[in-house]
């Protein structure tokens, strides 16, 4: 019998594989999260460009949001100067857009790094008995990589977590004039 008992790396690998699958879902859940609320503050500026059809009609939101983001620019730029009213929350609206996009490119890398180690991680406990075999060296310099690997996972994840959770400081938030004019557009109605 060596260092490692026969088991080893079937609970090392097995272990590794759960936590990162885990870590996939959690993160996962907080992407998605974090993307329907920013769907959401998108909706918020519908209402409130919809709120007085003096500034915007139903047919100008849709057309609006049927645009690709650069024709939507081209179109605030152009309405920059008539409506000031409109033209800060269509503003909005596309820093809202830019930041959705940004988002569903970014988790790219991330994500990548969590599958292929989850796939690594499976490969290695179908191959468990086979490394254990394999010696005492073989099985030490698989299980130090393992760890560093998660390391660098964890790392990755974390630095993306933080990156997500700095973006809601760059975002226009809902001023008391937005809240207002929600307020009073719910008393005409």
């Amino acid at each position: 019998m060596g260092f490692f008992s026969e088991y080893s790396s079937l609970y090392f690998f097995s272990a590794l594989l759960q936590a990162n699958a885990a870590i996939l879902s959690l993160f996962a859940i907080f992407v998605i999260f974090r993307i329907q609320s920013l769907a959401s503050s998108i909706d918020t500026r519908k209402l409130v460009l919809g709120a007085d059809p003096s500034h915007a009609s139903a047919y100008d939101i849709n057309s609006f949001e049927r645009m690709s983001l650069q024709e939507k620019k081209c179109e605030v730029d152009h309405k920059t100067g008539r409506r000031a009213f409109g033209v800060a929350h269509y503003l909005a609206w596309i820093a809202y857009e830019e930041k959705i996009e940004e988002l569903k490119h970014s988790i790219i890398v991330p994500s990548s790094v969590l599958a292929g180690s989850i796939l690594f991680y499976a490969i290695a406990l179908a191959l468990a008995h086979f490394i254990h075999r394999s010696g005492v060296l073989v099985e030490a310099v698989l299980l130090g990589g393992s760890i560093i690997l998660e390391g660098l996972c964890l790392a990755l994840v974390l630095r993306f977590s933080f990156i997500l959770l700095g973006i809601g400081a760059q975002l226009p938030n809902p001023s008391r004039v937005e809240k207002a004019i929600l307020r009073i557009t719910k008393i005409r109605r």
